[in-house]
């Protein structure tokens, strides 16, 4: 049941899967050669300064403003799958279409399960789609000095980082990468938690105007955490810097960067069971709409 009804919410964000992959083509391919007009226009006027590259400098300048709106859209296509799951969980859970929901032949830990892994899948592809679209701006905007599109010192440059890192921890530059994407997984896990927390909080405690009930909540217990994480946090980096020095000194970056990522892994992992079993057992015990 937990398939079919990942199958169904997969097929909800279809729409959504679809146009952000268009708009983040779309605002690379503009965005990277805006940039490259005004990279090869402010080249060529330390070059060679004259009358017709002045006006080519002062459209490009005028035409790196809408490169920037590219940009900020790009980085909010980050964000945009954790809004929708929002939404969808609100219209599911906590509306009249929550009555429909819930007499499904489904467990409600089913249904909330189903929520999370598809917005795992979405910010997932989300994600992947930002990284591709940064490497690609990486790579055209700095201009070559010739015609083609391509920038190769951009691309060894890259290269020749991997191999610096690679020559300094070896193979623990693939265990950190891998437990790397761990952390990160469990580190989205926390906020999306919160995130879902607040949203039934709001909606078990407001009988009318439940979004903004929920905004409220999401913003004081935000800052009640941050508070709280950024006063741990002073004590947990420096011992981490004192750790990660003693370790390069002994040259075992590796596996102390490891070791950092396994506990930040650990500690996000506790974090996100807590607020997903409290929402879910908010869900299962004071949301009565069966």
């Amino acid at each position: 049941m937990l398939k079919t009804c990942i199958k169904y919410d997969l097929r909800a964000y279809r729409r959504y899967i679809t146009l952000a992959s268009v708009f983040v083509l779309t605002a690379t391919l503009v965005c990277g050669a805006l940039f490259r007009f005004f990279a090869e226009t402010t080249m060529a006027m330390t070059n060679n300064p004259s009358e017709e590259v002045s006006v080519l400098m002062v459209i490009s300048t005028i035409a790196v403003i809408p490169a920037y709106f590219c940009v900020i859209g790009l980085v909010i296509s980050l964000a945009t799958p954790s809004l929708i799951a929002l939404w969808r969980m609100y219209t599911h859970f906590y509306t009249d279409q929550g009555y429909l929901t819930f007499t499904l032949p489904v467990k409600r830990s089913t249904l909330y399960l189903s929520k999370i892994i598809s917005e795992l899948i979405v910010a997932a592809i989300a994600l992947a789609e930002f990284l591709l679209a940064a490497l690609t701006l990486c790579i055209i905007i700095p201009p070559t000095g010739g015609d083609g599109i391509i920038d190769p010192i951009v691309l060894s440059t890259i290269g020749d980082g991997i191999a610096l890192l690679w020559n300094g921890i070896g193979g623990w530059l693939i265990v950190c990468v891998l437990l790397g994407i761990v952390a990160l997984v469990a580190i989205y896990l926390v906020g999306m938690g919160l995130n879902y927390l607040c949203l039934t909080i709001g909606c078990v405690i407001a009988k009318k105007h439940k979004i903004f009930a929920s905004i409220g909540i999401y913003y004081l217990v935000n800052m009640i955490f941050s508070l709280v994480s950024q006063i741990l946090m002073l004590f947990f980096v420096s011992g981490l810097s004192i750790a990660v020095t003693l370790a390069v000194m002994q040259n075992r970056t590796g596996p102390a960067v490891a070791v950092i990522l396994l506990i930040a892994t650990a500690i996000a992992s506790v974090l996100a069971i807590a607020f997903h079993f409290t929402t879910l057992g908010q869900i299962e015990r004071r949301l009565n709409l069966a």
